[in-house]
């Protein structure tokens, strides 16, 4: 019989878990696919939220994460820390996860995700209280600043005690390495529940060509772009319908010149029911050039996870030297199409709309993709698969 696999007893980031940022969601995700419920460690400053992972115990006893006055909050900062009422002092974080202690044989097994010295900081004061066995998974590089590497030692030290690291994207990999000196660091997508790809063809000649984005569109030139590209669509004749889903006020930069159909916030089976009736998604960003943004040196937007599950190809202004970039480049023409010349993106839909194949093409890679690379049962895997494995080439 095969050994049942290890479980995790902690999950440990600094913001609850819940549908407010990806990290949170991954973080549900992933406490879905375990046969326990771990316990979920951080230092969030909000009070309350409704669809919170639980059960949850957040270290911030702050008086600051109340204070209702925009005055002042520097008087109580002071206050609390002459007093050592600060709640990251190591006395106060021993006291608060005391009284969740895990009962069982052998070490506990915690899952950290961190994106900053300050968050590798408290979590090596919770591992000091905890000592448990330790997964490290960095989905984001945009906290740890412009410092130097020899300048994030808790960030190092948290990376050579873990039992595995992985990485969102490359360059964050290539990074860290450089930071820990590990040379075993592997990458881990973003995570999302399997989809069923609906059975669906391109016919534009009778309806209009559905294109949806959907989250963040807080991106300067990748919006200056959307305005050109809807352009040459209309002056090659191709009829499109433009969907946003997200907030009011994400749909209020992307102006009013732009046709925008705009659907609201839409989650789980609204959100999957929507797109799953699209046949492209526009990604506005990160638009930046990677030597000079960080955005785009480092993240992946996770919401390109729910395109790909749904059969969406996508298209966009992002440079192809960006972490998005690399980590679809197999994509690249044949499900991914990336220009900074709205004229080229133009070409490519008016292609895939006289060529439905093409487009069915694009929708199966884009798919098949998904299930190979943005699985969150094969990303829980791989994470419980550490705890088994001893980690080798550290040197």
């Amino acid at each position: 019989m095969s050994q049942p696999k290890p479980q995790i007893d902690y999950l440990i980031n600094r913001r609850y878990a819940d549908f407010r940022h990806g990290t949170g969601v991954q973080i549900k995700l992933f406490a879905g696919e375990i046969g326990q419920n771990p316990l979920h460690i951080c230092w969030d400053v909000e009070q309350n939220v409704a669809d919170t992972y639980q059960p949850v115990c957040n270290l911030n006893t702050s008086w600051l994460r109340t204070w209702p006055f925009k005055r002042g909050r520097g008087l109580v900062n002071r206050v609390e820390t002459s007093l050592g009422l600060t709640w990251h002092n190591q006395s106060r974080i021993a006291k608060c996860l005391n009284q969740f202690s895990r009962s069982g044989s052998g070490k506990p097994r915690a899952y950290v995700i961190v994106a900053s010295e300050e968050e590798a900081k408290i979590t090596r004061q919770i591992m000091e209280v905890l000592p448990a066995d330790y997964v490290v998974n960095v989905m984001d590089y945009l906290h740890l600043g412009e410092t130097d590497l020899p300048e994030l030692p808790e960030f190092a030290a948290l990376l050579k005690g873990a039992r595995k690291v992985f990485a969102l994207t490359p360059p964050i990999q290539d990074v860290l390495a450089q930071i820990s000196g590990r040379r075993d660091i592997s990458i881990l997508g973003v995570a999302r529940e399997s989809a069923d790809k609906p059975s669906r063809t391109l016919a534009v000649d009778t309806k209009p060509l559905e294109i949806v984005m959907m989250g963040s569109v807080d991106y300067q030139r990748g919006l200056q772009e959307l305005h050109k590209f809807c352009k040459g669509l209309d002056d090659v004749g191709v009829k499109y319908c433009l969907n946003y889903i997200g907030t009011r006020a994400m749909r209020e930069r992307l102006g009013s010149d732009l046709p925008v159909k705009y659907c609201g916030v839409r989650l789980n089976a609204e959100r999957d029911a929507l797109l799953g009736s699209m046949h492209l998604a526009y990604l506005p960003g990160p638009d930046g050039n990677p030597v000079e943004d960080y955005l785009a040196r480092y993240s992946f937007p996770s919401r390109s996870t729910d395109y790909f599950w749904h059969g969406l190809p996508v298209i966009g202004p992002l440079f192809d030297d960006s972490a998005t970039a690399q980590m679809v480049s197999t994509l690249r023409g044949r499900g991914v199409w990336f220009s900074q010349d709205p004229i080229q993106l133009v070409g490519v839909v008016k292609n895939l709309t006289q060529n439905p194949q093409a487009w069915v093409s694009a929708s199966n890679a884009v798919y098949d993709f998904a299930q190979k690379n943005f699985s969150i049962a094969r990303t829980a895997a791989a994470i419980l698969d550490a705890f088994e494995n001893e980690c080798q080439d550290r040197d």
